[in-house]
């Protein structure tokens, strides 16, 4: 058994992710709530469902881990609760790592949603 400390490197990097998540948690303005469970999305154009999983969400947006969903795209996105009906929503992908090595830290790869108001889902029509 090694009993050598960790490296440096991996405390720092750790801190690092901190840093980012209490920086967006500023921007933000909403408090997140984790959550760990599976979620369907249409991509708007497209009518087959994609699966991901739901890692947090607030009254504002939330964190999916899914692949290959670019930035910018508009996706709807169905939240199922046990004994209850389902809820869609429309959301924007506002940022996107996919899991081919662009991600910066492996627990974000995935995408951060901002759902779309209802005059903005009023304007632009599904």
């Amino acid at each position: 058994m090694n009993d050598d400390p960790p490296p440096t490197h991996d405390l720092r990097s750790w801190s690092q992710i901190l840093t980012s998540l209490d920086k967006q948690a500023e921007r933000r303005g909403a408090r997140r709530h984790e959550r760990r469970e599976a979620v369907r999305f249409w991509i708007q154009g497209d009518s087959q469902p994609h699966l991901g999983y739901l890692r947090d969400i607030s009254a504002t947006g939330a964190f999916v881990e899914a692949d290959g969903v670019s930035q910018g795209t508009r996706i709807r996105l169905e939240l199922e609760k046990t004994g209850a009906p389902s809820q869609r929503t429309d959301a924007l992908v506002m940022w996107s790592h996919a899991d081919d090595g662009g991600a910066p830290h492996p627990e974000l790869r995935g995408m951060g949603l901002r759902f779309l108001s209802a005059s903005e889902q009023r304007e632009s029509r599904w």
